[in-house]
Order: C-alpha cells, then structure tokens, then sequence
C-alpha cells in the first residue's frame, strides 16, 4: 500500500506554484512595462516609416502640403506629424491624450495602449475625403517584438524574478 503523506516541504513547493500561476495570471504593472513599450515602439515605427502593418500610407494630396508649407511646416513629409502632437499621444506615456492601461479581469490581463485624439477614427479608418492611415496597425516585426517582450516577461517570472 502508498501512503502520501504532506510534508512542510510539500506544502511549500505547491504554494511556490500556486504563486507562480497567480504570477503569470495576473503579472504586476512593472513586469508588463517592457510590453507596453514595445507596443509604444510599434506606433513609433508606424510614424517613422509613414506605414502600418507594412502598407504604406497614401501621400498627402497637393492641397494638404501647400497648406502645410503655408503653416511654416514641411511638405510632404512627415504624415500626421505637423507638430508632433498627434505622434506623442500614442508613444509619449505622459502625453494627456496617450491611454496607458491594464485591466484585470476573470484571470485575464488586458493591456490598452493608443491615443484618444479626437483625429484618430479619421485616420485609422479614412472616409471619401481622407485616406486611412492607420496606427494601430503593426508590423511583423513590431508584432514580434511585443511577443518577445512577453515571453521574457513569462520567463522572468517563471524563474521567480
């Protein structure tokens, strides 16, 4: 006959477990911080490549780089960067209109990052009169990045870190 019998020893590896998974579920605001900004470096290589998702955006039309050389700001490029304010509120944290946040619920973790200028339905998704030019969308590589970022995330605590 096997008899189990529960030791301290036994008890203390399976709280050290029990902590790990609460770890994994639930993984505090400094250990998804690397998450977020690969997330912010997403949107920052949406703007420095003027593409998103490896597409592209459209180029301005005519009118809209003779109105922003009038406004004493460059022609063509950068897309929606005349002052730079657009670009800040989605990869400047401490910019007003960046949205930075986690949510937890029902074992889940949800992380939020973007803008909430009022520009950014027009851009994300166009209409007749302006072409979408989206940066929510990533690219393979910053797509890649942000898994990289969880599975170190995971690793670390995973090794208790």
């Amino acid at each position: 006959m096997i008899s189990l019998v529960e030791s301290s020893q036994n008890q203390q590896q399976w709280a050290a477990v029990q902590r790990t998974i609460s770890n994994l579920l639930q993984p505090t605001r400094q250990q998804l911080q690397p998450v977020q900004e690969a997330i912010r470096a997403g949107f920052t290589e949406n703007f420095d490549t003027e593409s998103a998702g490896g597409q592209p955006w459209a180029q301005l039309a005519l009118s809209t780089v003779i109105e922003r050389v009038l406004l004493g700001y460059p022609g063509e490029h950068p897309i929606l960067q005349r002052s730079g304010n657009y670009r800040s509120t989605f990869v400047d944290g401490g910019n007003a209109e960046h949205i930075s946040d986690i949510d937890y619920q029902a074992g889940l973790t949800s992380i939020f990052e973007g803008s909430a200028n009022e520009m950014v339905p027009w851009h994300e998704q166009g209409n007749a009169k302006l072409p979408a030019r989206p940066v929510l969308v990533m690219s393979s590589r910053a797509i890649d990045g942000i898994g990289d970022s969880i599975n170190r995330m995971i690793s670390e605590i995973l090794n208790g870190r």
